[in-house]
């Protein structure tokens, strides 16, 4: 598993379906924390060593999702810049954020500009996956502005991200995709994801 994760994080060695049944019996043993206690418990497995404790806190956090509130941003902002990586940031984005972001779209416009500015890789692909299920409801017309401001970005993980976004978009919009691609100079690996199901 560090190998896999080139070596980034420890971990215990615990495989993704028995650590998902151990948190099961916890939570249906314990009572889960209030949200106002929401902080301190992500934080706390949030620093703790095995990356297992981080994706314990993630999948709690969703648990949450839908009574976030704006106030939540400054600790997703939080985890997203602590120990990031794409096994987490994927996660977050597609999961807690996107959940936050429709339930709360009036922040949508101010907290992406804020992050694409912060020139942070993580936050901006967090700017570029949080609508992978949105399905129908994709707001192309952002998601467009996000990719030309990092078409040329030189890292892999901002142009992996273009393509996701982009893959994921085809299956409901491939007309604006074709159009994306056409018309935006993407990098080989974008338009490689990106035209998968077209």
């Amino acid at each position: 598993m560090e190998a896999y994760m080139k070596d980034q994080f420890s971990f215990l060695g615990i495989k993704s379906p028995e650590r998902k049944a151990i948190q099961q019996d916890y939570f249906r043993a314990s009572e889960r924390p209030q949200i106002q206690d929401l902080r301190l418990v992500i934080l706390y497995l949030w620093e703790l060593d095995e990356r297992e404790f981080q994706y314990c806190a993630q999948e709690l956090f969703h648990k949450y999702s839908k009574q976030l509130d704006p106030s939540h941003i400054e600790l997703i902002e939080d985890i997203v810049l602590s120990k990031p990586w794409w096994d987490t940031i994927d996660f977050i984005a597609s999961n807690i954020i996107g959940t936050l972001f429709q339930r709360h779209p009036e922040i949508i416009q101010s907290v992406t500009e804020q992050w694409m500015n912060s020139e942070d890789m993580w936050l901006q692909r967090c700017c570029l996956l949080f609508q992978l299920k949105y399905k129908n409801d994709f707001d192309v017309a952002l998601l467009e502005s996000f990719i030309l401001r990092l078409n040329d970005h030189p890292e892999f993980f901002i142009r992996k991200a273009i393509g996701w976004s982009l893959r994921q978009l085809s299956k409901f919009a491939p007309e604006s995709v074709n159009r994306i691609i056409s018309e935006i100079p993407l990098s080989p690996l974008s338009v490689r994801e990106g035209s998968k199901y077209l």
